[in-house]
């Protein structure tokens, strides 16, 4: 992995969010321990082989409607037509006689055609008569509303490729084609750290100086549901040897490690060294507000390591914009920024100049368009800035004000997490 040149103890680049992501995309290796599942227990996990069905679904032909089903070359003239109906197809309980010439078979939605029948005529284009007998009322188009062999998949047809995430509809399809077992990545170990001596445990008596550690609990939630295998590691103090120590046993352990704090440039930030005594790091700042002190890096051979901010909002943002997609990276996944989408501002925003700012929003609708606002002070430490937004949108860091109606781009949560 290539590192940046140190200088003072500083890595000279300050990285933009997007260089950052492709420094991410270029150094990660996929993971390559494969297993096989039963599909019912692979919701979430990555596919480490293309998903490929079997079958021709539908395997059969079958009607799209209730109606009846008939041989179109039988009818001559213009409608209505009558003929006699000989039978009747079920989904489930097909007529396995052949169409007779000159006859109807009442059918039902997706109920197998009989042989020789080449039409369907829906039931509210029909009156049924007495005696066995059906009044034709349209002049039936060839194939219509008639559903082929394979017209949803054809065998052999790729359902997913190998990288894709198994969510439900994927499963769905998968089990549509008979497919009982899937072979995907097994899921990275990746072990979560805090630092700091002021951090105590909920339910701990704070002294003075102390305050509960959140950002442990907020990156595992945030990894919920991601095919990664994720174990909390506790809280490091701020003691140089001992986050050393404890960095070099777990990157012996661990695919990848999340820390939150220690690679600031205080007497007290003690990760970045210890990565750069156990490992290497690849870059270490961000052109990026909140979250310029990122770390990245890779502790022994093997280990990734990202050095989240210390400071709630930081590490939040770093988590959604980079740690996390990186990681399902790791996890054999697809590697992507989140996907934005332009809206107006509902009023009149401003930041310093020289950062890229993603400040936490709220989206409201002005004379029924939905535009976004930004939510609270946007300072880095206040958690009730992001608990309480729907969205993080950007300011670029070439503009200090931004107008009413000017459009940025905006990331919605629910799309990122």
């Amino acid at each position: 992995m290539a590192s940046t040149t140190l200088m003072g103890g500083d890595l000279i680049q300050a990285l933009t969010i997007h260089e950052g992501f492709e420094r991410l995309a270029t150094a990660i290796a996929p993971m390559v321990r494969t297993e096989t599942l039963a599909l019912e227990d692979a919701l979430g996990r990555v596919l480490a082989s293309p998903l490929i069905s079997p079958i021709d679904v539908p395997a059969f032909r079958n009607s799209a409607m209730d109606g009846y089903a008939l041989a179109s070359p039988d009818l001559s003239g213009e409608p209505p037509y009558v003929l006699p109906v000989e039978g009747t197809s079920l989904a489930g309980h097909p007529m396995t006689e052949a169409l007779s010439s000159g006859t109807a078979v009442r059918i039902f939605t997706g109920a197998a055609l009989p042989d020789g029948a080449d039409s369907i005529v829906v039931q509210e284009d029909t009156v049924r008569l007495d005696e066995g007998r059906v009044q034709i009322n349209v002049r039936p188009s060839p194939a219509r509303f008639v559903r082929p062999v394979g017209h949803d998949v054809a065998a052999e047809h790729e359902l997913a490729a190998r990288g894709a995430t198994l969510d439900a509809f994927l499963i769905a399809a998968a089990t549509t084609s008979g497919i009982e077992r899937v072979n995907v990545f097994e899921r990275p170990r990746v072990g979560v750290f805090a630092t700091g001596d002021e951090l105590r445990e909920p339910g701990a008596r704070l002294g003075p100086g102390e305050i509960y550690e959140s950002n442990r609990r907020a990156i595992r939630m945030l990894l919920q549901g991601c095919p990664l295998d994720v174990v909390d590691l506790g809280i490091l103090p701020d003691d140089e040897a001992a986050t050393k120590a404890a960095l070099a046993s777990a990157g012996s352990e661990f695919d990848a490690l999340v820390t939150s704090g220690g690679v600031s440039v205080g007497d007290a930030d003690y990760v970045r060294q210890a990565i750069e005594a156990r490992g290497s790091i690849d870059f270490w700042r961000l052109n990026l507000r909140p979250g310029k002190p990122f770390a990245f890096g890779r502790v022994g051979s093997s280990c990734y390591i990202f050095g989240l901010p210390g400071n709630p909002v930081s590490s939040i943002v770093t988590m959604l914009l980079l740690t996390r997609p990186a990681l399902i990276a790791l996890a054999g996944g697809n590697a992507r920024l989140p996907s934005a989408f332009s809206a107006p501002l509902a009023e009149s925003a401003q930041h310093e100049a020289g950062r890229d700012e993603y400040q936490r929003g709220r989206f409201v609708v002005q004379d029924g368009e939905l535009r976004v606002t930004t939510y609270g002070d946007q300072s880095s430490n206040r958690l009730s800035s992001i608990s309480g937004a729907d969205c993080l949108f950007l300011l670029p860091g070439t503009q200090t004000h931004f107008e009413p109606g000017e459009r940025v781009d905006v990331l919605p949560f629910r799309g990122l997490l």
